[in-house]
């Protein structure tokens, strides 16, 4: 019973060890923050969001993948498609796909971006600035504070990026408010549109702008806030495809889409931007929900935690079997014969000897045999014509074991088997 323990202990103390070795640092504890993802039924999920397209017939699609696959994907239109994006991204944007999501969009293509710059979700409750900067840069649009202390400074800022991420960061003491946001002026995107709720942070009198870097790249305001009338919604234009930047990254989650006016405005944006044969595209891929490899997942899957305490305890069971494994090793007594020491000593010259040397030297005894039988002086010397005249020999078999003797005989590797085979065949023949 003691080795017994003692198997068990040295058992977990080696699976302890084990493990340490091949996950280091490993948390199972799940995120339980909710994501902008299509399958997140949380506050700011976007379940409801893809479960009220898909039942009202618009076709959808989920973007599992990094955007430089929009623009090759067989099952997205060349054209007519609006992708929607909440940022700041939980996985940054590569350049090279940002410079596709660029191509795609200019090329007939739209894009929706729902920006935490009001609301500032749990979700999104890190640095922000360069995410968002860098998407907009993309198209032409730049972001900046409107207030006169913000212009001010921002006239003798070097650069945009920081700027922005040290405005953004005062909003994480903010306290959450209700707000609500009406058009600004007749437009297909804002028909029939009177109120759309949103969350708002106090945030110590943040009014953010979204403009073109150009006249060629200005941006139309579509939705205000009713209470301090700062800028809520812009529509950029970007080559043959639009650019909507939302201040409100919530307003179609779970929680807010069945508020005042939430979804008409987005059966509008839908119904103005998608065209026929496209599709809204739900980017999942930079939230978390991604088809390539991600470790993080692969670790945080219950099937993985629920696979080793099976090979755990598949192991103890196993060296806690009947058989004692720290029982002594009984060594094998060999009880050598004639018959060993002959194979030890044929392997060796086996496999110091050339084919040919060994071809030959059997050759010898083969033909002293035939000496033998013939009355001859047994000198080992070839008998070739004397086993031709013998009409008990093959021909064929008589021709094959010439030809290697005489390979043999030129120092040339021989096919041991087959010569010593036809040789054994006519010595029974002569016999």
């Amino acid at each position: 019973m003691k080795d017994r323990l003692l198997t068990l202990l040295g058992a977990i103390i080696a699976f302890y060890l084990l493990f340490q070795l091949l996950f280091p640092q490993v948390s199972f504890e799940e995120d339980k923050t909710s994501l902008p993802t299509s399958e997140d039924r949380g506050k700011y999920g976007l379940a409801g969001l893809y479960q009220w397209l898909d039942r009202s017939g618009v076709p959808t699609h989920l973007l599992r993948e990094r955007y430089d696959t929009l623009a090759n994907n067989p099952q997205l239109a060349e054209q007519g498609n609006l992708l929607i994006v909440s940022l700041p991204l939980r996985l940054d944007a590569q350049v090279n796909e940002l410079e596709q999501l660029q191509y795609w969009v200019s090329n007939g293509n739209n894009l929706l971006l729902l920006t935490a710059m009001s609301d500032w979700p749990q979700w999104a409750a890190r640095n922000m600035g360069e995410s968002l900067t860098t998407m907009l840069d993309q198209f032409d649009l730049q972001l900046h504070d409107n207030t006169p202390e913000a212009s001010a400074e921002e006239d003798e800022a070097t650069d945009q990026v920081e700027s922005t991420t040290q405005a953004l960061e005062k909003l994480l003491d903010a306290k959450e408010h209700k707000r609500a946001l009406a058009p600004t002026l007749p437009h297909p995107l804002t028909r029939n549109i009177q109120s759309v709720a949103v969350n708002w942070l106090d945030s110590e009198g943040i009014n953010w702008q979204v403009d073109g870097k150009d006249q060629q790249h200005s941006t139309l305001v579509l939705l205000r806030d009713e209470a301090d009338q700062g800028a809520a919604l812009w529509l950029g234009f970007y080559g043959e495809g639009k650019v909507l930047v939302s201040r409100h990254s919530d307003m179609f989650g779970n929680v807010s889409l069945g508020l005042a006016d939430n979804a008409r405005l987005l059966e509008n944006i839908v119904n103005s931007l998608v065209s026929h044969g496209g599709r809204v595209i739900l980017d999942d891929m930079h939230h978390g929900l991604s088809a390539i490899y991600d470790p993080d997942a692969f670790f945080r899957d219950p099937r993985l935690h629920h696979t080793l305490l099976f090979l755990l305890a598949l192991w103890i069971v196993y060296v806690m079997g009947h058989t004692n494994r720290f029982v002594q090793v009984r060594e094998k007594v060999l009880r050598l014969q004639l018959r060993e020491h002959v194979n030890a000593v044929g392997n060796l010259f086996a496999r110091r000897l050339h084919s040919s040397a060994i071809a030959l030297r059997y050759a010898q005894h083969f033909f002293n045999d035939v000496r033998s039988a013939y009355g001859l002086p047994q000198n080992g010397q070839p008998v070739w014509e004397l086993l031709q005249e013998n009409a008990a020999i093959d021909p064929h078999l008589l021709h094959s074991a010439e030809t290697r003797y005489q390979r043999a005989a030129q120092h040339k590797k021989v096919n041991l088997i087959k010569f010593f085979n036809s040789l054994n065949i006519m010595r029974r023949e002569l016999t």
